[in-house]
């Protein structure tokens, strides 16, 4: 069975459950990707790179997040 999102996913990360392994890795990857967005903000709020497009950011985010297993 699948969760449908990832604020439920993220749910069952603090007790021991068939799921727990699996909602870790969910938080872990939920704070990684807020982490990369708000750095990279800060270089588009600096000047050091242009505002990327939805698709853009998705393929770094694929790339530097989910990619990074």
């Amino acid at each position: 069975e699948r969760i449908p999102a990832i604020d439920r996913a993220c749910s069952y990360a603090g007790f021991f459950n068939p799921y727990q392994a699996e909602s870790q890795m969910f938080v872990e990857k939920r704070a990684a990707v807020w982490a990369y967005v708000y750095g990279e903000l800060a270089k588009v709020q600096s000047g050091v790179r242009e505002l990327p497009t939805k698709e853009r950011l998705a393929q770094e985010l694929d790339a530097e997040v989910w990619g990074a297993s």
